[in-house]
């Protein structure tokens, strides 16, 4: 229950921040499901060390489209920082499965 009404206080929080800082419109309903996606990313993250792919290769694409209606200019270095980030993702996840394997010494 704590958890919960924490993550409400800072989605609370951060709708407030971005109302005042973007305005209004259809990029502040885009910024406050990018920052809610986000939080639910963190707490996942927190509670299992691991990101799901359902929720964070979409995240990926929606990025790529908002970037190429908003700002087209800047497409490449984007297109850059989602397969960096990809690769991030991948290798960290890479790396936890290879510490929660046994090892086995002298076998083979």
């Amino acid at each position: 229950m704590r958890d919960a009404l924490g993550l409400a206080l800072v989605a609370t929080a951060a709708s407030f921040w971005v109302s005042t800082v973007i305005g209004g419109g259809g990029l502040l309903w885009l910024s406050a499901a990018l920052g809610l996606v986000l939080i639910l990313l963190a707490e996942i993250g927190r509670r299992t060390m691991l990101l799901p792919d359902v929720i964070t290769y979409p995240l990926i694409a929606a990025g790529l489209d908002t970037t190429w209606v908003l700002m087209p200019d800047r497409l490449d270095a984007h297109i850059v920082g989602a397969i960096t980030g990809f690769c991030g993702i991948r290798d960290h996840r890479a790396g936890v499965q290879n510490a929660a394997r046994p090892r086995r010494f002298g076998v083979g």
